[in-house]
């Protein structure tokens, strides 16, 4: 097997100035793997671009102990017309060639720290073969778990004045910081989190800094506008297969609630590889570029997540840990030798505390394998986690509410097994052995769903409670996906005394759609979940109210908009089918312009006694694509 390796990669490992522990897992799992660890010839020619007499040594010395490619793939007509318009700067040219290495199968996968790259394998189909350094640690860790080095991590909260500052995990910060021992040691009274694994490596470390109001910003462009804010002063994490950067994001999430912050923000320097990852993690949860700071070092680039606010046309992960409340709230039991090793931190006090090596503890979101028929979830509906009690006579105690979750995304319609591995990643307790026979003996009636991690309950709730409150029958126990109202969520809620994040306030638009009468039929009637659009609108839908065309031409009804997907169209496609109320010959005619199909996904339907006019909601003419609406 051949791994090329990018230009990034080599600067990385062969850096002078600090020993980087994601970088040393990486070449561990290749060498452990027996990965043949080859060089382009463009890679040795940018190398060799480099202004350093010192490094130029170093590589002397070092290609050797790496294959040299002497010829380049030629790229095929097919692959140019997928990336026609992509080379734009000399760089470009460089990865493009290294991605037709790839397409071509002269190697058999690509590493590399550039997501451009990444995006790119997409079109071109092998963005399996393509890994960032995490990706590619994570994946082995998740096929070889036999093969880990380490066998437990720990994340706990500490003061600096325990940590060993000299420990090389900290070299990054002091090649970009001059005082950033002095600095640590001021800070020795104050407490930070710090993840080590049980040969006692530092793998993770996070300090958070309350700021208020009257907080100085004028080194940061635009001025932050005066708010309570929770900083991000100093968070780093190595790439481990384990998923601790999520860990860590549930940390910072839950400081934001406790502390009652309005927003929380982070600065990161452009030009250290291992912050690309990093920033990567945090967009993917929400943070968005907002500006620059000023340093005597260089300008940062400043990240911002908002709270109290949520985005319709973002997914729920983005939005989290906004939450909508007006959303199904559903039961969903995990037996107990699944339960713990799933949601650790919502472990019952007679069960042994063992952290483990297991990747799917630590990660912020989870994945369910289900063969429940029931397919009634969608984004965004809270799900309370139960977990059924093991000793008869105890049931009523024992069997427990523990823990909240929002669904972030769901899907049973997998057109191959690599698609369901894929999509379960190394999210769920089951082995791939175990999930390939669950394909093998199941498929047609495997659910996977992607749950997020809301709140462990501070109390278990126990079923004799939800007997005894009328939320579920006597002498019964919640089955997979039964809903419940808000009245009965709410109880149970309280009753755990669990605090949880405030209900995101309602923003949203209200828009009025033109829809053909055997369409407008399908959505009353609960078939069609979906509504598809060429264009969406530029605010965040929660409200569509539904203008029925001729020969009826009456507003006759509103639904819900539980979210919107905007995808490439085949996607949508196969995600969407079995709920479209439409055949695939009219969805494929109506998007034969387009390459990303969008839709709203539809709730809950209300159909007016007696249709009305347009005039009464302030709307003179039937809507082209869509019109915004003023309505209480």
């Amino acid at each position: 097997m051949k791994a090329l390796l990018d230009t990034n990669i080599i600067i990385h490992r062969e850096n002078t100035k600090a020993t980087n522990y994601s970088i040393g897992q990486l070449f561990h799992w290749l060498d452990k793997m027996h990965y043949e660890k080859v060089l382009h010839p463009y890679t040795v020619k940018e190398l060799r671009k480099l202004h350093n007499d010192q490094m130029q040594e170093l590589y002397d010395a070092k290609l050797d102990a790496y294959t040299l490619l002497h010829t380049v793939a030629p790229q095929t007509d097919e692959f140019k017309r997928i990336i026609a318009g992509s080379e734009k700067t000399e760089n470009d040219v460089i990865d493009n060639q290294l991605l037709c290495e790839v397409y071509s199968g002269r190697v058999d996968i690509l590493i590399t720290e550039d997501r451009k790259m990444r995006n790119k394998a997409e079109l071109l189909g092998i963005a399996g073969k393509v890994f960032s350094i995490n990706s590619f640690i994570t994946k082995m860790t998740d096929e070889n778990p036999a093969l880990i080095e380490y066998k437990a991590l720990s994340v706990k909260k500490t003061y600096f004045g325990k940590v060993n500052v000299s420990d090389r995990f900290f070299d990054s910060f002091r090649n970009s910081y001059v005082d950033f021992d002095k600095w640590f040691n001021v800070k020795s009274n104050e407490e930070a989190y710090i993840c080590y694994n049980d040969k006692k490596d530092i793998l993770g470390f996070l300090y958070l800094k309350t700021e208020y109001e009257d907080e100085n910003y004028s080194d940061i462009t635009p001025v932050f506008s005066p708010k309570k804010r929770l900083k991000v002063g100093t968070f780093k994490v190595e790439s481990s297969g384990f998923r601790l950067g999520e860990r860590f994001i549930k940390i910072i999430f839950d400081n934001a609630l406790q502390r009652n912050v309005d927003e929380i923000y982070v600065t990161l320097f452009n030009d250290r590889q291992e912050l690309f990852a990093l920033k990567s993690l945090l967009e993917r949860w929400g943070f968005f570029e907002y500006g620059q700071k000023l340093t005597p070092k260089g300008t940062e680039t400043v990240l911002v997540k908002r709270l109290n606010e949520y985005d319709w046309s973002k997914s729920v992960k983005w939005n989290y840990p906004n939450i909508r409340y007006d959303h199904k709230k559903l039961f969903l039991p995990i037996f107990a030798q699944y339960h713990t090793r799933l949601f650790p931190d919502s472990k019952l006090s007679n069960e042994v505390e063992l952290i483990g090596n297991e990747p799917q503890k630590y990660a912020l979101q989870k994945v369910y394998v289900s063969f429940s028929f029931a397919r009634n979830m969608l984004p965004g509906d809270l799900v309370l986690i139960y977990r059924p009690g093991t000793i008869q006579g105890r049931k009523g105690w024992e069997s427990v509410v523990t823990t909240l979750c929002i669904v972030d995304d769901s899907k049973c319609d997998f057109s191959s097994e690599e698609e369901y591995l894929t999509y379960c990643e190394n999210r769920t307790v089951f082995s791939k052995d175990e999930l390939h026979s669950f394909w093998v003996k199941k498929n047609g009636k495997l659910l996977v769903i992607k749950l997020i991690l809301v709140k462990e309950f501070e109390k278990k709730v126990p079923l004799n409670f939800l007997w005894n409150s009328g939320i579920v029958e006597y002498n019964s126990g919640p089955r997979s996906f039964d809903e419940i109202s808000d009245e009965s969520f709410k109880k149970i809620i309280d009753e755990s005394g669990t605090k949880l994040f405030k209900d995101t306030p309602d923003t949203q638009a209200k828009i009025m759609l033109s829809i053909k009468p055997k369409y407008v039929e399908e959505i009353m009637a609960g078939r069609k979940k979906y509504e598809y659009r060429k264009r969406l609108a530029g605010e965040s839908v929660k409200k569509i109210y539904i203008y029925e065309t001729s020969p009826i031409s009456k507003v006759v009804g509103e639904v819900d908009v539980e979210g919107v997907l905007t995808i490439p169209k085949d996607q949508l496609w196969e995600k969407t089918k079995y709920r479209s109320g439409i055949s695939f010959e009219e969805y494929n005619e109506y998007f034969s312009c387009s390459d990303i199909g969008n839709a709203y996904i539809l709730g809950k339907v209300t159909k007016y006694e007696t249709p009305k006019s347009l005039e009464s909601f302030g709307v003179s003419q039937p809507p082209q694509s869509f019109v915004y609406v003023n309505q209480s």
